[in-house]
């Protein structure tokens, strides 16, 4: 297809993004964990849904009981019985998946955690050094993707009444519900980063998104949006069908693809 041979990596921030760091270190399910007042709660993620980001919502005490100690890692399972603590903070439907948890406390303000999987060391210095206000649009990695049976598919997604209706229904402290919205758009941004259109997705503000698709041209706009929305549910459940999807149309040059996304 040829459309995007001159394709770039735009970066518009320095420093490395969420999403980045998660790609980087192919985590599955992790979670960083911030201080709010004498509480701390999942401020990004990626695999989490969105009754465990709203489970996170923990004591200080409670975590200086699991690690209490700057810059040292540590590692929970079931096998050795220190897992069952650190259950309460998913929920009931992802409790019973949760087989290990690796925690490290980069400072007294962050802890990160992460699931299933071995904690490599050497993530310690990407995760001291994250830019949770980095943009980044890597056109390249659109390159892999496209063939001649593809076509690219620009799509604005708008997240406000389906997040806002899920916490309306699931915290029961009205006054609360203001405090997990960034968590849980950010779960979303991220799956959209990581799952559907890697590296390609731009917020346009806090509950809005514009990303680019690869698909074959025998892919209907209804699939991909019902596949989006499937996904989805494991955050917001039924919620993910009030999403406003608004397929702006197919891509044929990098001009267009940038105008969209609003980049130079």
């Amino acid at each position: 297809m040829g459309l995007l041979s001159k394709a770039g990596h735009l970066e518009t921030n320095k420093g490395l993004a969420f999403s980045e760091f998660i790609n980087k270190y192919n985590f599955k399910i992790c979670a960083l964990f911030e201080k709010k007042d004498n509480f701390f709660l999942i401020k990004n993620s990626i695999g989490f849904d969105g009754a465990s980001i709203l489970s996170s919502y923990s004591t200080v005490d409670f975590w200086n009981g699991i690690c209490d100690t700057v810059e040292e890692l540590n590692i929970f399972t079931d096998d050795n019985g220190t897992l069952s603590p650190l259950l309460q903070l998913f929920s009931f439907s992802q409790k019973d998946d949760i087989e290990s948890v690796a925690v490290y406390k980069p400072s007294n303000s962050k802890i990160f955690i992460s699931c299933n999987q071995k904690f490599p060391k050497e993530c310690i210095h990407d995760l001291c050094n994250l830019d949770e206000n980095k943009k980044i649009i890597n056109l390249e990695s659109l390159n892999r993707l496209i063939t001649r049976e593809s076509k690219v598919i620009e799509m604005e997604v708008d997240f406000e009444e389906a997040v806002e209706s899920f916490l309306q229904a699931q915290v029961k402290d009205k006054t609360k519900a203001a405090t997990f919205i960034d968590s849980i758009y950010n779960e979303i941004s991220n799956r959209f980063l990581c799952y559907f259109s890697k590296n390609v997705s731009v917020r346009i503000n806090q509950h809005s998104s514009r990303a680019i698709f690869v698909v074959s041209r025998d892919l209907t706009q209804e699939h991909l949006i019902n596949h989006i929305i499937l996904n989805l549910s494991g955050v917001i459940g039924n919620y993910s069908e009030i999403i406003n999807f608004n397929v702006s149309g197919i891509a044929n040059s990098i001009p267009e693809i940038k105008e969209f996304l609003q980049v130079e």
